[in-house]
């Protein structure tokens, strides 16, 4: 009796053959009738810096990204069974810098030197047919630097009373008006932050990632101000 039931056992083991199985979510596949039509349409936006190798002489450089998808599909009868034929396809297009309706463009500032005109000088130079002059009456259009401001204020503190988080912030404030002293940009300010841990162990490397954030920060508003100023017209 044994022998039959060990020779029963030895049949199926070999008899049996593999099988293999997929786990699929409730949903994923849904049978889709014959002659239905699909339309999907799809847009993307990205803006923001791009990073460089740091061997080429390359800086400040940032990209605007619009990508528009467009897809059909179309279900059909294969053999007895419900298929879809999909056509999609995709476009990229790179944003240009703003231009300015002024060929020139002077700074004026309280400060004898501003870090904000310096700024806004490399990005001119290297995206724009806008040149920044030195003498007000060189200029069709004087950008007024009325504040720009560097702070910081504590986010959080350790139990032992240490600063552990900080927020950074960067304040421009800003006019705008041409020749004849008529405004084309009422005072304006443009308020940025950025936040950062910090640990007194390590002071000259949070010292730097404070002037890293405070210059990024720069370069946005940088950025801010020349998208407004394109969009600046005269007062009628």
């Amino acid at each position: 009796m044994r022998s039959r039931v060990f020779r029963a056992l030895l049949a199926i083991a070999f008899a049996a053959a593999p099988v293999s199985a997929q786990e699929l979510e409730p949903g994923a596949y849904t049978v889709s009738p014959v002659g239905n039509n699909l339309l999907n349409v799809g847009y993307v936006f990205n803006d923001g810096d791009v990073t460089f190798d740091p061997s080429l002489p390359i800086e400040d450089g940032s990209a605007t990204i619009h990508t528009a998808t467009i897809s059909y599909g179309r279900s059909v009868d294969l053999a007895g069974r419900s298929a879809t034929l999909l056509v999609a396809g995709c476009g990229f297009h790179l944003s240009r810098p703003p231009e300015l309706p002024f060929a020139t463009l002077y700074v004026s500032s309280a400060a004898s030197y501003s870090n904000f005109g310096a700024e806004l000088r490399r990005y001119l130079a290297s995206t724009s047919n806008t040149q920044l002059v030195d003498r007000r009456e060189q200029g069709e259009i004087t950008l007024h630097i009325i504040t720009e401001l560097v702070e910081s204020q504590i986010l959080a503190l350790s139990v032992a009373g240490r600063v552990n988080e900080l927020q950074v912030r960067y304040r421009l404030s800003f006019s705008v008006r041409d020749r004849e002293n008529h405004e084309w940009i009422a005072p304006t300010e443009i308020l940025l932050h950025r936040d950062m841990t910090y640990d007194d162990q390590t002071v000259l490397a949070k010292e730097n990632e404070f002037t890293l954030l405070v210059q990024d920060m720069r370069r946005d508003a940088v950025r801010q101000v020349i998208r407004r100023l394109a969009r600046a017209r005269a007062p009628s």
